[in-house]
């Protein structure tokens, strides 16, 4: 029996194309093949036609392939060449970005001191984010109840001579008000009128009317200081004519309409 690759163990006979019988005499070779290795000790080899047609074949199929990356390689759209054009494509565009980023101008430097600038700023102990924290803290708080209220300023023209004020407590205990009239445009202590309201009763209220400072059109601000955040409200509104006399009413502040206040200025 020959082996896989058409070799037969020495002392074998072979089917030669010459028909020459194998024996253990050296040199006793066919001429078309021989004897490989010139000893008939050694293993007589003869070709195998069925695996030098799988040989060519695959050999053939190698060649097809390698077409096929050299078609694809050579391609003008895909191929080595259009890599190269977007390769160059690249580092032009990597260029651009590096000389963006070291721009003294504009660059990766002036970035970064513009961060730092915005970093000093944020934590600036002046302006930054705890003073903001701060001031916002301190506006919901005056969003809130507070015991100073005010009209905030408004005009009042010559007619309006009288102010009249009105305290509600709905409280269990006596409570009091101290209502503050500033004639605006007249910073001497002559310009503001000071009215103590106390001993409101506990579920009652007082009503009262005193004389709006100054004369002729001006701007006055009412404050209230209660004395007490939850169940007291009050009113004001200003009235032609004297206090006590028959008049009209010109501007009215409801109690929803006084705004709470941080501070209150005398």
């Amino acid at each position: 029996m020959r082996d896989k690759i058409g070799c037969f163990p020495p002392g074998q006979c072979h089917d030669s194309p010459c028909n020459t019988p194998c024996d253990n005499t050296c040199g006793n070779t066919c001429g078309d093949i021989g004897d490989i290795s010139g000893d008939c000790g050694s293993l007589i080899c003869k070709f195998d036609k069925d695996y030098l047609f799988k040989i060519i074949k695959c050999l053939c199929i190698l060649k097809r392939e390698i077409t096929k990356c050299e078609e694809i390689l050579c391609n003008p759209h895909f191929g080595l060449k259009e890599i190269k054009c977007e390769v160059k494509g690249i580092e032009k565009k990597l260029e651009c970005i590096i000389k963006d980023i070291t721009n003294p101008v504009f660059g990766l430097s002036e970035i970064k001191a513009e961060v730092a600038g915005i970093e000093d700023a944020i934590f600036s102990p002046t302006y930054g984010l705890s003073e903001i924290k701060t001031e916002i803290q301190q506006i919901l708080a005056n969003q809130g109840v507070s015991q100073f209220l005010t009209t905030g300023p408004f005009f009042a023209d010559c007619f309006e001579q009288t102010l009249l004020l009105k305290v509600s407590n709905n409280t269990a205990q006596t409570q009091s008000v101290t209502f503050v009239i500033h004639d605006l445009e007249n910073p001497t202590p002559g310009g503001t009128v000071t009215v103590p309201v106390v001993g409101i009763s506990p579920c009652g209220a007082i009503f009262l009317e005193v004389p709006l400072p100054g004369t002729g059109e001006r701007n006055i601000e009412i404050r209230a200081e209660l004395s007490t955040t939850a169940g007291l409200s009050v009113y004001a509104a200003t009235k032609t004519g004297l206090p006590n006399c028959q008049g009209s009413r010109v501007n009215e502040f409801k109690w929803a309409d006084w705004v709470p206040l941080a501070t209150f200025c005398r």
